[in-house]
C-alpha cells in the first residue's frame, strides 16, 4: 500500500495521536521538507502562515494551548460542541470570500511562499491546501512554484507528481480550473 501522511490544519487543531497511534500515520502539525527522486518539496498545510490573519494565528495559539484543551475537555458535550459550531458558523460568514483568487499581493500563502523561496533556494514546489484553490504560481526566483491542491468537494483536485514533474489534477475534467500565475 501507498503511505499517507497527515498535516493538521484550521480544522485538526484537538487531533491528537490516535491515528498516528492505531494506524502508524505520521501528523505533521508544521510544514515539512522533503526531497522526492531528485526534486525538493516544501509541504504543509498552509493553516496561519504568511502575513495577516493576526486575530486568527492568537486564537490558534490559545487553541493549541494544553490548559485551554484541558479546561474545553471538561465543559459538557452539548455545551462545547453548541460553542464550536457557534464559532464555526461566525468564522464562515466572515469569510463568505475565501473561495475567490484574491491576486498575488493577497494570498498570504503565495507571499509565504516567496519569502521561504528566498530563505530556500533550493526547494523546487511549495505544496499547500489549505486555500481549497487549486492554484500553481511560479515564484520570482525562477525555479520554483506555489501549488494550492484545490479540494475534493468543488474542483475534484490533487496534485500529482511523475518523478520529475508536479502538476495539479482533475478527476473526471483533465482541463480543470487552475488558477496560474
Amino acid at each position: 500500500g501507498l503511505p499517507i501522511y497527515l498535516f493538521t490544519g484550521n480544522h485538526d487543531m484537538w487531533m491528537f495521536d490516535y491515528l498516528k497511534q492505531e494506524l502508524d500515520v505520521p501528523i505533521y502539525r508544521h510544514p515539512i521538507i522533503r526531497e522526492i527522486d531528485g526534486k525538493t518539496f516544501f509541504i504543509g498545510h498552509g493553516d496561519g502562515l504568511g502575513p495577516g490573519d493576526q486575530g486568527y494565528k492568537l486564537i490558534k495559539k490559545i487553541f493549541a494551548n494544553r490548559a485551554c484543551q484541558w479546561l474545553f475537555a471538561r465543559l459538557h458535550p452539548n455545551f462545547g460542541i453548541g460553542l464550536a459550531n457557534f464559532f464555526s458558523r461566525r468564522s464562515r460568514a466572515a469569510n463568505h470570500h475565501e473561495n475567490q483568487f484574491l491576486g498575488e499581493d493577497r494570498e498570504w500563502l503565495i507571499e509565504y511562499a516567496k519569502r521561504k523561496s528566498a530563505q530556500h533556494p533550493e526547494v523546487d514546489y511549495f505544496v499547500f491546501g489549505h486555500r481549497h484553490l487549486p492554484i500553481d504560481f511560479s515564484l520570482p526566483n525562477g525555479r520554483s512554484r506555489y501549488l494550492n491542491l484545490g479540494d475534493w468537494i468543488s474542483y475534484y483536485s490533487y496534485g500529482r507528481f511523475d518523478g520529475q514533474d508536479f502538476q495539479l489534477a482533475f478527476f473526471e475534467n483533465p482541463v480543470g480550473q487552475v488558477i496560474k500565475g
